[in-house]
């Protein structure tokens, strides 16, 4: 097991899609606007950040990420980014 590489400037959520590996079923478990929160998070944002980011509230993105946790199973932010990020192989 290894964490996805990703380059300069790519997506993260896109790296992931690409990929083909676990990240990929759970991502498709997400809405597109899940997804795209998902992204931020891997990105390195904060709540405050992806809302900014997003145009929407704290509030809104934390629900978010709640139903994120919920749909995937996970407790974390920190286990949600090796859930989608790590590459089984």
């Amino acid at each position: 097991m290894c964490l996805l590489r990703l380059t300069h400037g790519a997506d993260p959520v896109e790296t992931v899609l690409a990929s083909g590996g676990a990240g990929w079923r759970a991502l498709a478990e997400l809405s597109p606007a899940e997804r795209t929160v998902v992204a931020h998070l891997a990105r390195g944002l904060t709540n405050s950040g992806i809302a900014r980011a997003l145009g929407k509230s704290t509030a809104t993105v934390r629900n978010q990420l709640h139903d994120v946790y919920r749909k995937l199973g996970v407790r974390s932010r920190s286990e949600l980014l090796t859930m989608v990020l790590t590459d089984p192989q």
